[in-house]
């Protein structure tokens, strides 16, 4: 049994209104739908690529190595082990003579070598050298 409502004009232009705007709305959320889906695409491409920066920037790092580069240290310290130690004679003497060509060197390049803050000892032969 079909239902018979009457509607005036002005009732009809509103709800045909409505219609229109309903229809708008719909529109305008399948555009905001497809938008979403597009920046949801854009970040998760841009994560990624900012998980591989920071996978190729911090991750672990490994050199290719050629076969002869295993044995590159063991030369070292098979000629060390076969070796002795450096003996170097130390004496007062030695040491102050060090020190007089060291001031000598300073006066000739015009430096005060008085002020050069060594050992008592060494300013001792540097304001000899100076008044000589």
């Amino acid at each position: 049994m079909p239902i018979n409502v009457t509607l005036s004009a002005d009732e009809l232009k509103a709800l045909l209104a409505m219609r229109e705007e309903h229809a708008a709305l719909q529109r305008e959320r399948d555009e905001l739908r497809s938008t979403l889906r597009l920046v949801t695409a854009e970040r998760d491409l841009a994560e990624e690529r900012l998980r591989a920066y920071r996978r190729e920037l911090f991750g672990a790092k490994s050199e290719a190595r050629d076969s002869d580069q295993y044995g590159l240290f063991n030369e070292a310290e098979a000629l060390g082990a076969n070796s002795t130690p450096a003996q170097e004679a130390w004496s007062p003497q030695a040491a102050r003579s060090q020190s007089s060509a060291r001031c000598r060197a300073l006066l000739v390049a015009g430096f005060d070598a008085i002020g050069h803050g060594g050992p008592s000892p060494y300013r001792q032969d540097c304001k000899r050298l100076r008044q000589g």
